[in-house]
């Protein structure tokens, strides 16, 4: 009759056509008391984690970190220092060898006019000539030759040149000059 009722696990089955998700191991029920007593036991007599982590370790895990890096010292590269260097070695070398050279070393002669040929002096005054050019006439020529009439370098008189200024036009003349 027990089979019968309506709360038995076999009608059920009939009645469903399955059977139920819930199953329960072997011996479930026979060792449920000694798993809770073994759990029991087990929380009370639990050791300390050995893994726990301090207060505060993660706020000043960064800062001891830094504190154990060593900073690397700073590597300056000597081909970059020679690179550097160079181009001033270069300009001291061009200075030392000019000033070297302006040096004029020995005996020799004081320049003076007795040693210059006339060749010389109207070479000169033809490849130098300059608004300048009576500047440097003067300074060379003293105050009583250049008051003489004897000093002239054409024999050209007054007249001729009186002349020719007024035959000629005054681009004419300047473009001769130039």
């Amino acid at each position: 009759m027990i089979n019968e009722t309506s709360h038995s696990e076999k009608f059920i089955q009939q009645k469903a056509g399955k059977e139920t998700g819930f199953r329960v191991s072997k011996n479930y029920f026979e060792t449920l008391e000694d798993d809770f007593s073994i759990r029991l036991f087990e929380e009370k007599n639990r050791k300390p984690l050995a893994f726990e982590t301090p207060v505060d370790y993660f706020n000043t895990l960064e800062d001891s970190i830094l504190k154990r890096t060593t900073k690397e010292p700073k590597v300056i590269s000597l081909k970059n220092r020679f690179l550097q260097i160079i181009p001033f070695a270069a300009v001291a070398s061009v200075v030392i060898f000019i000033g070297i050279n302006s040096f004029q070393f020995g005996d020799i002669g004081v320049v003076n006019f007795d040693n210059i040929t006339d060749n010389e002096i109207e070479n000169w005054l033809e490849n130098n000539s300059s608004n300048s050019i009576t500047e440097d006439i003067v300074s060379i020529v003293s105050e009583a030759e250049l008051l003489e009439n004897e000093f002239a370098f054409t024999n050209i008189s007054d007249s001729t040149i009186e002349s020719y200024l007024y035959t000629n036009e005054e681009i004419t003349i300047i473009q001769e000059l130039y």
